[in-house]
């Protein structure tokens, strides 16, 4: 039997644990608190994997803007890989037939259309109907102890 839930510490810049997550897991999760790195390694850890996508959120899990100009923010995370597409449009990923990896920046803090369309990216493989779709969907959140 497959392990349900798979710990990942962030000790130190070590990618390979995402890696690892990443091949047992279809969905991943990382939580840790602001400014841990959660999106910085997952990106050096998906930096040799083709089509890798990510939805950013100019909110933060509390559903304020973010403290920096998400626009700044967006530069950041281009600059960590170049090649990496930005969506702003979820929809664009539900016609998409092609195997990705999706990186979900701050999933707490969204509305529920929002939520409801990030749904059914997790369904991609009842869309398709492809029994071998699969998809990477690692999230990034801030660690939330009391929610």
């Amino acid at each position: 039997m497959k392990d349900e839930s798979l710990n990942i510490e962030f000790t130190a810049i070590n990618p390979d644990n995402i890696r690892k997550a990443m091949e047992i897991h279809k969905n991943i999760l990382i939580r840790g608190i602001e400014g841990v790195g959660k999106i910085t390694h997952t990106i050096v850890a998906v930096e040799d994997k083709a089509n890798v996508y990510y939805i950013g959120n100019p909110l933060d899990y509390e559903g304020k803007k973010r403290p920096v100009s998400y626009e700044k923010y967006l530069q950041y995370i281009r600059s960590l890989r170049h090649d990496l597409t930005l969506i702003e449009d979820i929809e664009t990923l539900i016609a998409m037939d092609s195997s990705i990896i999706l990186i979900i920046d701050e999933i707490f803090g969204r509305s529920s259309s929002e939520l409801e369309q990030i749904g059914k990216i997790l369904d991609k493989k009842k869309y398709t109907g492809d029994p071998d779709s699969r998809l990477h969907q690692i999230y990034g959140s801030a660690d939330r102890q009391n929610g």
